[in-house]
């Protein structure tokens, strides 16, 4: 897998402390989580053409606030209506299955593309 940092943006971190979300990971992926997105409820200045589209908003919000707007991203994540319809950043996984083997190599070539 590519060099890559991933920030959490799923219902989890509004329920659960920072540190029990990082117990849900291997230690691996653990380290290489940089934090959380902001709530929707929260944002100011949500651009016009994300409103509407509560986790693609808040994805963005968090590379402005870190100042890499520009950073190309992939959010893994299995309700395709909170992004824009073709968001090219969005990797849809059944929310049923989570992210499977199968799925788990799509989206590494998927980062090996992207990133």
């Amino acid at each position: 897998m590519p060099e890559c940092q991933i920030v959490i943006t799923s219902t989890w971190r509004l329920e659960q402390a920072y540190e029990d979300l990082l117990e849900r990971f291997s230690p691996d992926i653990a380290a290489m989580i940089e934090g959380v997105t902001p709530r929707y409820c929260d944002l100011t200045n949500v651009p016009n053409t994300l409103v509407g589209y509560e986790r693609e908003a808040e994805c963005h919000a968090w590379l402005w606030a870190n100042d890499v707007p520009h950073r190309r991203w992939v959010a893994v994540d299995d309700r395709s209506w909170l992004y824009r319809p073709f968001c090219k950043s969005l990797f849809l996984v059944d929310g049923r299955t989570g992210l499977t083997q199968a799925t788990g190599s799509q989206l590494t070539a998927r980062l090996q593309t992207t990133l």
